[in-house]
């Protein structure tokens, strides 16, 4: 069984790659903290949500569209703004 200091481990080994580097969909789910389906729900709603993803076979995320929506979602979070 993997320990969860080896995951994180794992993790911040992906975020020292190259910007334009290609993961696929459970990789990107997984350093996002999401689930492959919640990437593949997004991918094909009407309101096409989540990270940028490479049109292909298989869909791929770059490391760089993932930071950006993380950065998104934290500026989200820590606007002040209220959800009420």
């Amino acid at each position: 069984m993997v320990s969860e200091i080896e995951i994180i481990e794992k993790k911040s080994r992906y975020w020292q790659l190259p910007d334009d580097t290609l993961v696929n969909t459970k990789t990107a789910a997984c350093l996002i903290n999401k689930s492959p389906s919640t990437l593949k729900f997004w991918r094909t709603s009407e309101q096409m949500r989540g990270p940028n993803w490479v049109i292909g076979r298989p869909v791929s995320y770059t490391i760089g569209s993932l930071k950006a929506y993380i950065r998104q979602q934290q500026s989200n979070t820590y606007d002040g703004g209220s959800n009420g």
